[in-house]
C-alpha cells in the first residue's frame, strides 16, 4: 500500500528547503528553487507516470483542489493531458465563434451591397450608379443597417410589397440587384448566410403586389413644338441611327417597325409602307391596317439611302462580309438620345428631358423615341393653338398611328380614310421640316 504523504500547512511548506517535496493530497508536490516555487501533480495512468505542472497556481488550497480533480479524471479513465487540450480547443472555438458573431453583427446589408457594387456592378453594368441609387433610396432605409445574415424573406417582403404597389418597375429592378447581392454574399461563404432570403416564400408573398394594376405612366416625350429643332439636330448629327429617328418621327412609327424595316416593304409608286405582321404590335392580318402613308419628306429620305437588296435593312447598323445587313437593337434610340444629351455644345439650349414625367428620383426623364414619336404626332394633330383639332378627323389621326380599335369599324369600314390620312401625314412632315431644308441636309451626307 503506497505511503500517504502528510498534509503540510502553508507555514510548513514555506519552511521547506530547496528541492522537491510531497505536500500531502493526491499526488501533489512542490518544486522549491532559489528563484521560484511551483506546485505539480504526479500522475500514473496505464502504468506510465508523468508530471503535470500547475503553472500560475500560488494558493495551496487551489493546488490541492486541482490535484483532486486531476486524480478523479485519471480514476475515471480520462487523460488529463487530452482533457486540457480539449478544453483549450473548446475555449478557442468559443472565442472564434464570439468574434465571428461580433463581426457578422457589424456586417450589415449596406456594407455587403457596397462591396458587391464595387466588385460586380461597376464592372458589369453600363450605369451602375443609377442601379445603386435605386437600392440606396428604397432598400437601405429599411434593411440597410441590419446584419445581412439575419435578413429573412419577411424583411424583404416589407421592402418590396409596398414598392411594387407604388412603383412596379422600380421594385423589379431593385429586387434584381438585391437578389444578385445575396447570391454574391452566399457564394463567398464569409457572411454567415445559411439560406438565401430571396426564395420561393418571398415570391409567393410578393405575387399579389406584382399583380396590382397600376396607372400607366406616359413615356417621356419631347414637347411637339420642339420636334422641328430636334429633327434639325438629328440631321446635323448625320448618323444612320439619327436618320432612322427622323424617319420614325415623319411616319409616327414604332421602334421595332422602323429598326427592322426592309426595302421590300416600301411601295414607292403608291407612297406607302406596309409593315410586316411580325413587326406590327397588334398582329393584324389585314395589310391595310399595317399601312403607313409616306410624305414627300419620308420618300426623300428613303431615296437618299443606298439600296443593297430587297431584303436588306433600310437603316442598317452594319454590313457583313457576305453583304447581309444587320439591324439596330431596341436600345439604340435611347443610346442616341443619351449621346446627344451628353453633348451640350450640339443641343444649343434644346432640353431633351420631359418635365412632365419624373424618374424615380424626382428628376425629369430623358425623352424616349416612342414617347416623342407617338405623343408628338398625336398632340400636334389635336392642338388647339394651331386649330388642328378642327382640320383633322380624330379617327383618321388614330388610323395614321395604326390604331384600329373598333372591331365593328374594322369589319365594315373598308375605306379607312386613306385620302385624309395622306393629307395629315404630309402636313405633319411640313411641320417637322421643309423639303428644301431636308435636301440641304441630305446632300451634305453624300
Amino acid at each position: 500500500m503506497p505511503k500517504i504523504a502528510k498534509l503540510l500547512t502553508q507555514k510548513e511548506i514555506d519552511a521547506l528547503k530547496f528541492g522537491d517535496h510531497a505536500v500531502g493530497g493526491r499526488g501533489l508536490y512542490i518544486k522549491k528553487r532559489e528563484t521560484f516555487s511551483c506546485y505539480y501533480v504526479r500522475i500514473r495512468k496505464d502504468g506510465t507516470e508523468y508530471t503535470k505542472y500547475l503553472s500560475g497556481v500560488k494558493s495551496l488550497k487551489r493546488a490541492r483542489q486541482i490535484a483532486e480533480e486531476i486524480q478523479e479524471m485519471v480514476k475515471n479513465g480520462i487523460d488529463p493531458r487530452e482533457e486540457e487540450k480539449r478544453l483549450a480547443e473548446e475555449k478557442a472555438r468559443q472565442k472564434e465563434q464570439a468574434e465571428t458573431a461580433e463581426r457578422l453583427k457589424r456586417t450589415t446589408f449596406k456594407l455587403v451591397f457596397d462591396q458587391y457594387y464595387r466588385e460586380v456592378m461597376v464592372k458589369g453594368l453600363g450605369n451602375p450608379e443609377r442601379e445603386y441609387n435605386r437600392v440606396r433610396n428604397h432598400v437601405f432605409p429599411i434593411i440597410g443597417d441590419k446584419p445581412i445574415n439575419e435578413i429573412t424573406h419577411r424583411d424583404l417582403y416589407t421592402v418590396f410589397d409596398p414598392l411594387y404597389r407604388a412603383k412596379g418597375e422600380t421594385a423589379r429592378r431593385a429586387q434584381t440587384r438585391v437578389e444578385e447581392c445575396f447570391l454574391y454574399a452566399k457564394s463567398l461563404g464569409t457572411f454567415g448566410i445559411i439560406q438565401n432570403p430571396c426564395n420561393e416564400e418571398l415570391k409567393l408573398l410578393l405575387a399579389p403586389a406584382k399583380k396590382v394594376k397600376k396607372e400607366t405612366q406616359n413615356r417621356p416625350a419631347l414637347l411637339y413644338k420642339q420636334i422641328p429643332r430636334f429633327i434639325k439636330l438629328l440631321l446635323e448629327t448625320g448618323g444612320t441611327d439619327a436618320l432612322m429617328f427622323v424617319f420614325s418621327l415623319l411616319t409616327s412609327a414604332r421602334s421595332k417597325a422602323v429598326r427592322l424595316a426592309q426595302w421590300n416593304e416600301i411601295d414607292f409608286e403608291n407612297r406607302k409602307w406596309i409593315i410586316p405582321i411580325e413587326h406590327d404590335k397588334q398582329k393584324r392580318i389585314d395589310p391595310r391596317k399595317r399601312t403607313i402613308f409616306l410624305s414627300a419628306q419620308a420618300i426623300q429620305i428613303l431615296k437618299s439611302l443606298p439600296k443593297l437588296a430587297e431584303h436588306a435593312y433600310i437603316f442598317p447598323s452594319g454590313i457583313r462580309r457576305n453583304g447581309e445587313t444587320t439591324n439596330y437593337s431596341d436600345g439604340q434610340f435611347s443610346i442616341l438620345v443619351k449621346r446627344l444629351n451628353d453633348s451640350p455644345e450640339l443641343l444649343s439650349g434644346l432640353d431633351l428631358h420631359d418635365p412632365n414625367v419624373l424618374d424615380e428620383f424626382g428628376k425629369p426623364s430623358l425623352i424616349t423615341q416612342h414617347g416623342t414619336v407617338r405623343s408628338g404626332f398625336k398632340t400636334w394633330a389635336r392642338d388647339d393653338e394651331l386649330e388642328n383639332f378642327k382640320k383633322y378627323d380624330e379617327q383618321a389621326v388614330e388610323y395614321c398611328m395604326l390604331h384600329f380599335r373598333d372591331a365593328y369599324n374594322g369589319a365594315y369600314d373598308r375605306a379607312n380614310m386613306v385620302k385624309h390620312r395622306r393629307e395629315i401625314m404630309q402636313d405633319w412632315a411640313e411641320f417637322c421640316i421643309s423639303l428644301d431644308d431636308l435636301s440641304d441636309f441630305l446632300n451634305k451626307r453624300k
